[in-house]
């Protein structure tokens, strides 16, 4: 009984897992964290499909699927660390030293090449064997280097805990510190899985626990990125009654003088709006976002673009751009005066810069010092 709501549920989880990463590959303009995230829904659900092969005993009719999906979890720690990674250091870009995490999942499939290459015939007699001969040794060596996953589980964990004391905070970034604790308690019950004599009554357990916490987090993406272009009400600073961003956009159409048009908005009104787009920008940390447009501040907003730019332009005496690299340059010299152990690369990427060039003219036309300059001012000084 047990053993078949098990198959149900891994059937159900992994067609909802497929559903779900194909709505997030469709989402536009993706950042490199929720490609991350895709990948990690899409092997889980693959994996949970796969679980299928034991569970329903599919294995007699499909051998050749022996094996295929059996070692992903090793990919699952590396795949959850470069999220993180990515989240926390917006700025950041691939590298290919990255290739290195994913060892444990290439040395667990060739470790076991012999029975991924063997005939159906082999396979079947292999898993009907295994409960009297036990598991051949590689696949009991392939279960020790999954767990390398949890390190990296660990390793993630502890670059939140890091970032949140130089500041990198958001809600978002909480939730995400939750379920990689959350993650540590799963792998505990992978552990004990493979060495309690009492690991099979919750064998299953940590596939439907790991499932359900990657589906929370790529829903969660999903509808917040839904969010963005939602119109939310923005306050009119004359009767604190909520407007909605087109009656804003129709205050922008009558309010235009010059490149604006005939008239503009009042300061009150213009003061109002950038406060609400400064809040939006410092809060969520949104001019940490390496390819951040005015576009995506003004869906955030629900205003529209030209009246982003114009509230930016009369209340701050810049554009877009130079607002939004004056904020990340702000947050390096924080960052270079707080926290002096950040490496050079560690303060551009956090700021969301991702060229050191940029990074570097940028900071010296600012501040009249190279970042090393600065930092090594303000650490002869402290």
């Amino acid at each position: 009984m047990i053993s078949d709501l098990l198959a149900f549920i891994f059937l159900i989880g992994g067609i909802q897992g497929l559903m779900l990463t194909i709505a997030l590959v469709k989402i536009p303009n993706r950042s490199p964290a929720l490609t991350y995230l895709i990948l990690l829904i899409g092997l889980v659900s693959f994996d949970l499909l796969g679980q299928l092969i034991y569970w329903e005993s599919l294995y007699r009719e499909w051998p050749h699927l022996l094996g295929v999906f059996s070692f992903l979890p090793a990919s699952y720690g590396p795949l959850f660390y470069l999220y993180v990674k990515s989240l926390l250091r917006p700025g950041s870009r691939w590298e290919f030293k990255s290739l290195w995490m994913f060892i444990p999942l290439v040395s667990c499939y060739l470790v076991n090449l012999p029975i991924l290459i063997a005939s159906g015939e082999q396979k079947i007699a292999m898993v009907d064997n295994i409960a009297t001969t036990g598991m051949p040794v590689s696949l009991v060596l392939a279960s020790v280097i999954q767990l390398s996953s949890f390190f990296f589980v660990l390793a993630a964990i502890v670059r939140l805990w890091q970032d949140r004391h130089i500041g990198v905070r958001s809600p978002w970034l909480d939730w995400v510190l939750i379920m990689a604790v959350f993650q540590v308690v799963i792998w505990c019950l992978v552990i004990i899985t493979l060495i309690s004599p009492f690991g099979t009554l919750i064998n299953g357990a940590p596939y439907l626990m790991v499932s359900a916490m990657l589906y929370v987090l790529g829903y969660k993406s999903l509808f917040s990125t839904r969010a963005k272009v939602a119109q939310p009400m923005v306050t009119s600073p004359s009767d604190n009654q909520p407007i909605t961003s087109e009656q804003a956009g129709l205050a922008e159409t009558r309010s235009v003088e010059g490149k604006y048009g005939n008239q503009r908005l009042d300061d009150e009104t213009l003061e109002q709006l950038w406060r609400q787009l400064r809040d939006l920008l410092l809060s969520d940390r949104l001019y940490t976002q390496p390819n951040l447009k005015v576009a995506d501040l003004a869906n955030r907003s629900g205003l529209s673009t030209h009246l982003v730019s114009q509230v930016i332009n009369g209340t701050q005496q810049q554009n877009f751009n130079e607002l939004i690299n004056d904020l990340r340059v702000k947050e390096a010299c924080r960052l270079l005066r707080e926290f002096p152990r950040l490496s050079i690369q560690a303060v551009m990427e956090t700021s969301g810069f991702q060229a050191k060039s940029t990074f570097n003219t940028l900071f010296k036309q600012t501040t009249g010092q190279t970042p090393s300059q600065y930092k090594k001012l303000y650490n002869s000084i402290a």
